[in-house]
């Protein structure tokens, strides 16, 4: 399952964000980097206290190619 387009919701179970970056052997400075973003938003994502935009969201899909249903919950629209 992929990101297709911006008309799907999305929910990021970003307990497990933190588990694949370090499954992945990446740092959070590593992850903003592929990401194009600040570490501090990084940061903010991987804690819960910001959402990813699409864009990132469609970034963290690419990372993490085979684990997207790990780390996203699709949404019915308007869910």
């Amino acid at each position: 399952m992929q990101l297709q387009t911006q008309e799907r919701s999305y929910k990021m179970k970003r307990y497990n964000l933190k588990n694949f970056r370090q499954k992945h052997d990446l740092t959070q400075q590593e992850m903003a980097t592929k990401l194009d973003i600040s570490k501090s938003y990084y940061i903010a994502i991987e804690l819960g206290a910001a959402d990813p935009s699409f864009k990132v969201a469609t970034k963290i899909n690419e990372v993490f190619k085979d684990e997207y249903d790990d780390i996203f919950e699709l949404l019915k629209k308007g869910a």
